[in-house]
């Protein structure tokens, strides 16, 4: 997580030309009013979720109440987290989310969960290039640099010089208790 936020301040204040605010919350988020106070004062218009913790959810519900036009983005590590304790996604309605998909099989899901899609892409994968280069770890990742793999499950995967997938991730928005796909313009 911590990478992550300094990896998402970096490219914020690139894309802004001011740094992001950066509010810490304790590991057992026993401090919710100072932290809604916190942001209330703080006059920010996003807030962007890099981590999923038990409490976050609480959380969220009563920053939403305290600040309705606040935009909030969810990570995928945050999309992840609520999918693993199956909370109702109506408790972040308006909410922005990064999902791995698309999942899809006409109108049914393939996968309940971006983690399962995931894993499957990345199992998927590593087959493929033992099959094709054997087992050895460097070749393996020369292998996988260079693909352009069009069947996975999460769509399209290919790999920049620093090894991140460039297909741009899924931005769903909660709606009405469903996660809407957000076509990029």
């Amino acid at each position: 997580a911590n990478y992550a936020v300094k990896s998402l301040t970096k490219e914020a204040t690139h894309k802004t030309g001011s740094a992001p605010v950066i509010i810490s919350v304790d590991s057992l988020g026993r401090e919710e009013q100072k932290i809604t106070e916190t942001i209330r004062r703080s006059t920010i218009e996003h807030l962007i979720v890099p981590f999923d913790a038990p409490y976050l959810r609480e959380l969220l519900i009563s920053v939403k109440k305290a600040l309705p036009s606040l935009q909030i983005y969810g990570t995928l590590h945050f999309t992840i987290g609520a999918e693993n304790k199956k909370l109702h996604w109506q408790d972040y309605e308006g909410m922005y989310m990064i999902f791995a998909g698309p999942i899809w099989i006409g109108n049914d899901y393939l996968f309940a969960n971006a983690r399962d899609a995931s894993a499957h892409d990345a199992v998927d994968l590593i087959i493929k290039s033992v099959k094709q280069v054997g087992t050895d770890r460097e070749a393996i990742k020369n292998y996988l640099m260079e693909i352009h793999y069009d069947e996975g499950m999460t769509g399209p995967i290919a790999f920049d010089e620093m090894g991140n997938r460039t297909r741009l991730p899924v931005l769903t928005r909660i709606v009405q208790g469903e996660r809407i796909p957000i076509p990029y313009r």
